[in-house]
């Protein structure tokens, strides 16, 4: 019987499941496709309504619209996002204290070698014998490997793709 008192490993565990979840669907979904199958959002459970094709209410074809914007997103979208949220919940809290005892230890390494009045790079030899410098640099890879995300995405994303 697993540990329950071993919340790392049993995060470790969640998230692994997750994303081998995702996965499974992200293949469903390809595989759906393949076979012609509808796999968009809205497709069931999400009631769509009728309306007339053009600007006015009489005459033209009938044409189905999503009843919310949010049923316009693809599956694999939905589901790559909530693969990132699941992932975000469980590690962030970790990695946001593994930051701030890192950012703690730089403090206190250099308050204790600033005594002798090291030199910039007596203080750069410090960091990476000790592990600073890896530590900050797996930091900034957290961020680095993507643009920040912001409110709108660029104007060149369109509907076919980024």
């Amino acid at each position: 019987m697993p540990d329950l008192d071993d919340i790392p490993r049993r995060r470790r565990v969640l998230v692994l499941e997750v994303t081998q979840a995702a996965a499974e669907v992200a293949r469903l979904v390809h595989e759906a496709r393949d076979l012609n199958l509808p796999v968009e959002p809205g497709v069931q459970g999400r009631a769509k309504r009728a309306r007339p094709l053009g600007s006015s209410s009489s005459g033209g074809a009938a044409m189905t619209e999503p009843q919310k914007l949010t049923d316009l997103v693809p599956v694999e979208v939905l589901t790559a996002v909530h693969t990132a949220i699941a992932a975000l919940e469980i590690q962030g809290p970790a990695i946001t204290e593994a930051l701030r005892e890192l950012d703690r230890a730089t403090t206190m390494a250099w308050k204790a070698v600033n005594m002798l009045g090291v030199t910039d790079e007596e203080w750069e030899l410090v960091k990476r014998e000790i592990g600073i410098e890896r530590g900050w640099d797996a930091a900034y890879q957290l961020v680095s490997t993507f643009d920040l995300p912001n409110v709108q995405p660029s104007a060149d994303v369109t509907a076919d793709g980024p």
